[in-house]
């Protein structure tokens, strides 16, 4: 918080003030987003989802950031309920 670049898993709303721009492929800066497979439609996750009818295929969870993720301090954790899933 003593920087303005904290956040939490629904990200920023408005980034520090060099950054040109809030959003980054249409969801918050700083958001946990997520896929299915490598070549996924990216959807935001957030602080909790309910999402029905995602393809078979492995899910990948990231943060929603620029290129110079390696500024990056900090953890999300995430617990996961599947139902109607198959392995």
């Amino acid at each position: 918080n003593e920087d303005g670049w904290a956040s939490d898993a629904n990200g920023l709303k408005v980034p520090g003030p060099r950054y040109k721009t809030n959003l980054v492929d249409g969801h918050p800066f700083g958001a946990l987003v997520g896929r299915v497979n490598a070549k996924g439609e990216v959807f935001f996750v957030g602080s909790q989802m309910n999402r029905k009818g995602l393809p078979a295929g492995r899910l990948h969870l990231a943060v929603n950031d620029n290129r110079h993720w390696q500024n990056n301090l900090g953890t999300f954790r995430v617990l996961l309920t599947a139902t109607d899933a198959y392995d």
